[in-house]
């Protein structure tokens, strides 16, 4: 009962689609078809073989049978039918006659009359056959004769031999070579799935690890020689559970960031409600206006705290789009901020430009920038936005005449939260909404020195389409 349950669940398991099972069955079937071509080999091969044989026998014994009788024929000879005389053989010798005689004939012609025949032979009705092989249907069954013509006699002599015969002796050819293949078959399926059940021990164990960490554990897997097959798979799982814990990391400290944040505005809110409680009349209007005004820069840093984790979402609708209309969008957005600030803002297209990629995405990714360049572009100065080609490639360039950023801190500013020796309000997630937008679209923002030697230019170079 426990072999047989046993056997049930090797069943079992072999229906289900496994590695252990596509390996398994990637080695067995080439080992079948190997056997399944041998038998097809082997029996043409034996047929060739036997067929060239037999054929021989038949040549050797019609000459043989007229260089006995060659003396004896006469025109005037009478017809004779030659039996066997079973008393001279041993039990044996009959048992194999007459197993095989009925398969065997001879006849020999005088003209157009038979003067000697086997028993059982062909009946005279049956005409003399040309020279050579023949193959006839007798009496529903295959012959092939060989038939050797004296002309000088008028005499021919004719052997033949029942295709049946051939046709066992190749099987059972075919069959010895096949069988104890197919006999050890089993042996050799089962012997391979247990080769490939412990080929596949390393991969159990890797498994093993991964299952038994903790959410909370992103530590490298530890490995041990690990087969060559396995090992970029090993080193792809530690690269991944490393970026997991980086990005954990990240939006832990982004958390923590956006706490601290909220609380410094927070607390002013709440400090202008106490003061205009306690205020008179006239100083009403006055903490009212800076209470509209922290509600306005905590709801900034919400909105763009909700960007930021938003552009987390992988699915986006992706379509051509024309960077030069939605340039054009993002500045039409900010002309009245612009305009308050007395800063003229300038868009230019050098060539016509179209990219794969969504506007969900790209108009935060411009705004951010626009924003920035605005912000800290003092009144009286340019921003410029151009669209043109960068190596072949799609790009965006907004340079504007504020300060600048030290080259030093390039990397930092897109640090979410880092504002530098900065004094302009500003949360300091402009233009790390900008870099994670731009990463999203597959795309490069750079930073660099516009060619006036003051300012900024922020350069993003999309993929092309």
């Amino acid at each position: 009962m426990t072999s047989f349950t046993s056997f049930k669940e090797l069943v079992e398991r072999m229906k289900k689609n496994s590695l252990r099972r596509k390996v398994f069955n990637s080695l067995l079937l080439p080992i079948g078809l190997a056997i399944a071509a041998i038998g097809c080999i082997g029996f043409y091969s034996a047929r060739e073989e036997v067929g060239e044989v037999y054929d021989a026998q038949l040549i050797t014994a019609a000459n043989v049978l007229w260089a006995l009788m060659e003396q004896d024929v006469t025109p005037s000879h009478k017809p004779l039918n030659i039996g066997i005389n079973e008393k001279y053989l041993s039990e044996e010798e009959r048992a194999a006659f007459d197993e095989n005689a009925d398969g065997r004939m001879f006849r020999v012609w005088q003209g157009s009359k038979i003067i000697i025949s086997s028993e059982d032979s062909i009946p005279e009705s049956l005409k003399a056959l040309p020279p050579g092989f023949s193959e006839i249907k007798y009496d529903g069954d295959p012959w092939r004769i060989y038939s050797l013509h004296i002309p000088e006699r008028k005499i021919t002599v004719e052997l033949g031999e029942e295709l049946g015969v051939r046709h066992y002796l190749v099987n059972r050819i075919t069959l010895g070579l096949v069988l104890p293949l197919l006999v050890v078959f089993p042996a050799i399926a089962f012997l391979i799935w247990r080769g490939v059940g412990k080929g596949l021990t390393d991969v159990g164990r890797l498994s093993e690890q991964v299952q038994k960490r903790s959410s909370q554990d992103l530590s490298p897997l530890k490995f041990y020689n690990v087969p060559v097959e396995l090992s970029a798979l090993a080193e792809s799982l530690n690269s991944l559970l490393h970026r997991l814990e980086e990005s954990f990391l990240r939006e832990k400290r982004f958390t923590e960031n956006a706490a601290h944040e909220l609380k410094t505005p927070l607390a002013v809110l709440k400090i202008q409600a106490q003061l205009a409680l306690s205020a008179s009349t006239g100083e009403i209007r006055e903490h009212m206006e800076e209470l509209i005004g922290g509600v306005e820069r905590a709801s900034r840093l919400v909105e763009e705290l909700l960007i930021l984790a938003k552009n987390t979402e992988e699915s986006r609708n992706f379509s051509e789009l024309d960077l030069y209309v939605e340039a054009g969008k993002a500045v039409a957005r900010f002309a009245e901020f612009a305009v308050e600030k007395g800063i003229e803002v300038i868009l230019k297209e050098e060539t016509k430009t179209f990219f794969i990629g969504s506007s969900e995405i790209l108009s935060p990714l411009i705004g951010n920038i626009l924003d920035n360049a605005i912000k800290y572009t003092p009144s009286g100065g340019h921003v410029e936005v151009t669209v043109t080609l960068e190596s072949g490639r799609p790009a965006l360039k907004i340079t504007d005449d504020g300060p600048g950023i030290p080259p030093a801190e390039y990397e930092k500013v897109f640090e979410r939260f880092y504002r530098g020796e900065s004094r302009v309000a500003g949360s300091g997630l402009g233009l790390a909404i900008a870099k994670s937008m731009a990463e999203n679209l597959g795309a490069e923002i750079n930073l660099a020195v516009p060619e006036s030697t003051q300012g900024l230019k922020v350069t993003v170079v999309f993929p092309k389409n």
